[in-house]
């Protein structure tokens, strides 16, 4: 009951199981009775369904336990300081407070306690006119066929058409969270995962190794490093014998007719018409495999280290082909995803928060949507603040900081 009910913004902190559900429902039963608001004046967001489900709960029943104190003055918990101060309010009128707790109680069930997504589609759809968007938009909790249909679609005019990017994706986990146990995903599946921080966020942009680097360049690239490989003859002998001979090896995966399957895939490697499987085998050149298989009298590669490097190199430069072609297909999906969803006349809920804040950007739809906001609350509870991601807090700034009439 300490808390200022002044307009303005007020930051709360708490741990978590200190009451902060508690703290927004007694702030609630404070709004209706010392600020006289109606209950489709005050907004509530959260972030979670169950939490929006429980602070629904809490604060139905906290206006219904002032009702009863209000009735028949007794308080049921002496510690509980909330109900104590509507008991012994003497700035409160006693009928007007009991007959806002019965309108409040009676009106509750379109309280707007939402979570922040149910605020955003509402918003929209409540004020469609002055967003500018259409009127019957449907909101689809899974966009994932719709990712799944722009990742074959890619892979099919992209990736298909080129063999040797075909025959190293086609290998190569390009999965968002590649490298992960268990999480491995090829093809178009790998594709789409990448979809996923796009459908909060919709202008990421890629950043790592290769990001600015062009399909044909880094094609041409690969092309060189198996140019170069290529024009090692005299070392690839060296490095088969190795291979071949080697006591600090371990014979299992380096058996006579293992390691010449791997020369033969090798050979197609160089020659660019090779398939995933012998793309795959390029490993088996690798200095880190020989290590994951060597024995305790192992002392390396020698002499043939380098061309085991120039091996390591055409991996890298395939990898580097594979990851050119993930950031493509990002930068195709930012524009692609959009499109096809209108094109359904669909919003998924990443499109509910920001379309909305698109709205609260735009120079010309800003200002009446704004107004007509302020004009329906006259307070907001933002609850699990630290949650906020910077889309959700310009949506909030722009609706609510700016503003002395509002308390935030």
């Amino acid at each position: 009951t300490s808390t200022s009910l002044e307009s303005g913004v007020t930051l709360i902190e708490a741990s978590a199981g200190t009451g902060k559900t508690y703290n927004i429902a007694g702030l609630f039963v404070r709004l209706v009775l010392e600020r006289g608001l109606e209950v489709s004046q005050i907004l509530v967001v959260t972030y979670t369904d169950a939490a929006t489900k429980e602070l629904r709960d809490r604060v139905q029943r906290r206006l219904q336990e002032a009702l009863e104190v209000l009735e028949t003055h007794k308080v049921n918990d002496e510690d509980d300081s909330l109900m104590i101060w509507v008991r012994d309010a003497e700035h409160l009128d006693c009928e007007a407070s009991k007959l806002r707790l019965q309108m409040a109680l009676a009106e509750f069930d379109n309280a707007p306690i939402f979570t922040i997504h149910g605020f955003c589609q509402r918003t929209l759809a409540f004020y469609a006119f002055e967003c500018g968007r259409a009127f019957d938009q449907e909101v689809t909790t899974d966009e994932i066929e719709i990712i799944n249909e722009i990742a074959r679609d890619y892979w099919r005019m992209e990736v298909v058409t080129d063999a040797i990017a075909a025959s190293i994706l086609g290998t190569e986990d390009i999965s968002l969270y590649r490298n992960g146990h268990g999480c491995k995903k090829l093809g178009p599946d790998g594709l789409a995962t990448l979809t996923g921080p796009l459908l909060n966020h919709p202008h990421l942009e890629v950043k790592g190794p290769c990001t600015g680097q062009s399909l044909p360049h880094l094609r041409q690239e690969f092309e060189a490093a198996i140019a170069t490989l290529a024009d090692m003859q005299a070392d690839r002998e060296l490095a088969v014998n190795f291979l071949l001979t080697d006591e600090g090896l371990s014979r299992g995966p380096y058996r006579e007719e293992l390691v010449d399957g791997y020369v033969r895939s090798l050979e197609a490697i160089i020659s660019k018409k090779f398939s995933p499987s012998q793309w795959s085998e390029l490993q088996w050149f690798m200095t880190s495999t020989m290590e994951k298989h060597q024995k305790s009298q192992y002392q390396g590669p020698g002499q043939a280290k380098v061309y085991f490097e120039a091996c390591e190199a055409v991996q890298r430069a395939g990898k580097m082909l594979a990851n050119g072609h993930r950031e493509l297909f990002f930068k195709h999906v930012q524009i692609e995803l959009p499109k096809r969803k209108k094109e359904n006349g669909v919003l998924g809920y990443g499109d509910m928060l920001t379309e909305l804040a698109d709205v609260l950007r735009d120079p010309d739809k800003a200002p009446l949507l704004i107004k007509q906001v302020r004009k329906q609350f006259k307070a907001a509870m933002i609850d699990e603040f630290q949650d906020t991601d910077p889309v959700q807090l310009d949506i909030f700034k722009s609706l609510f900081m700016d503003t002395k009439e509002i308390l935030l």
